[in-house]
């Protein structure tokens, strides 16, 4: 009996630090990894911020093209919101109707192509004003951002609907 009890705290014991040096671990890995990524994050390949790269005339250039693209997109997305919630409800109905879901489907992918424009259109301003340096070097910024991201699983509605 004694040597049961002996035996089942041993393994508790064991149990405990096994645990506890791999907590250690893991937090040890996440902060190695930490400082790297907030350097690739934060700069460029020459300590350069993307904010850095920016004329004060190209910067308030790019402010207004935002600030228009944003108004331009605005109804477009409330639009695409209410047409996105009535499609919804066509499919969740008791008798759902095809042509009508088909028809929103169609209404829904022509806003998606209006909002797809507006954002290109503001890029192409922006990037016609950037001399080639700060074209490169804005791909640089982008495609960091990008990777970034990359391994982080995409949430889109069918995973909410599976959640």
């Amino acid at each position: 009996m004694k040597q049961r009890i002996l035996t089942m705290s041993l393994s508790v014991l064991m149990l405990f630090c096994i645990t506890t040096v791999n907590a250690q671990i893991d937090k040890q890995e996440h902060n190695e990894r930490r400082p790297r990524m907030e350097r690739f994050s934060k700069k460029g390949h020459n300590g350069e911020k993307p904010q850095k790269l920016l004329t004060e005339e190209q910067k308030e250039s790019f402010k207004k093209i935002r600030l228009q693209s944003m108004k331009d997109a605005k109804p477009i997305h409330d639009e695409l919101r209410e047409l996105e919630a009535h499609h919804q409800t066509l499919i969740t109905a008791e008798q759902p109707n095809l042509a009508k879901i088909y028809a929103s489907i169609e209404k829904i992918g022509k806003l998606k192509t209006e909002l797809a424009k507006i954002r290109v259109k503001s890029k192409v301003e922006m990037e016609s004003q950037l001399t080639d340096e700060q074209k490169l070097k804005m791909n640089y910024f982008a495609e960091i951002s990008k990777n970034r991201h990359k391994d982080q699983p995409r949430r889109d509605t069918h995973q909410r609907v599976m959640e």
